[in-house]
């Protein structure tokens, strides 16, 4: 047989497993916690802060840095820190775009520490994926928590214990649990940073509006658990139907006897 035929269906075979089912809500979930740390801040701030280079620092890590190991406490808490103290050396400076983005790469190492997969291993992905897919469309309540930013994110490790919880019982209020805490923890530790709670009124520490957002607007506008087209069909499956479907047609156009 031609071996180009072998190499056409190896080509198409190795597709499904090769095709990212990442949904592209994780990114999307750590800017959104940025808008909303914006948001939460005093004006005096929100007019130095770059958003946008914040929102960019805030998916670096997974897209810019590829680091998919230290996304846990305690390897997330000394990269958390290192970016804050970056951050906060160029907001000193007045170099306030650098700092923007430091501070958003700080709030995703926190926010990915309160995750729960994170501290397990062997989990499916599909389980990993239905976990975070849970907090899509959620606003998260943002409060300011004092204290070290050691000892808040070292409380990230007790969402290893719920997680056979979730496992089973698939409740959606556990991870939305967990992601309030991060945006909460990821608020907290950029307010201490930029303006230190020492001698200061800590009643400004407290958001006035906790779901305050620009727009208010979902993530995502159907699906509470993988995105789709607006008919409300999962994409995942049609394209995997669309691959097989393929499959088969050059199986019988080249292969079949």
């Amino acid at each position: 047989m031609n071996i180009k035929k072998y190499l056409l269906l190896a080509l198409v075979l190795s597709l499904p497993f090769t095709f990212s089912f990442s949904y592209g809500w994780k990114e999307e979930s750590h800017r959104y916690i940025v808008e909303l740390i914006y948001n939460n801040l005093p004006s005096e701030y929100q007019s130095k802060i770059d958003l946008e280079a914040m929102k960019e620092g805030s998916t670096a890590p997974d897209l810019k840095f590829k680091d998919f190991k230290k996304h846990h406490f305690p390897p997330a808490y000394y990269e958390a820190k290192k970016w804050l103290n970056k951050g906060k050396d160029a907001w000193k400076k007045g170099n306030y775009k650098y700092a923007s983005y430091c501070f958003g790469v700080a709030t995703h190492y926190i926010s990915d520490s309160f995750c729960a997969p994170h501290y397990v291993s062997g989990e499916s992905k599909k389980d990993h994926e239905m976990y975070e897919s849970q907090v899509i469309d959620y606003i998260p309540t943002i409060r300011y928590i004092p204290g070290d930013l050691y000892t808040l994110m070292s409380s990230g490790v007790s969402t290893q214990e719920e997680w056979d919880a979730w496992l089973k019982t698939r409740d959606p209020n556990i991870p939305r649990k967990h992601f309030d805490k991060a945006a909460s923890v990821a608020y907290s530790a950029i307010k201490d940073t930029i303006d230190p709670i020492e001698g200061k009124d800590k009643r400004g520490y407290y958001p006035s509006n906790t779901n305050t957002t620009i727009e208010q607007k979902p993530l995502f506008n159907n699906s509470e658990t993988i995105p789709t087209k607006k008919t409300g069909v999962p994409l995942a499956p049609l394209l995997l139907s669309a691959l097989m479907m393929a499959v088969v047609a050059i199986y019988t156009r080249y292969f079949r006897p």
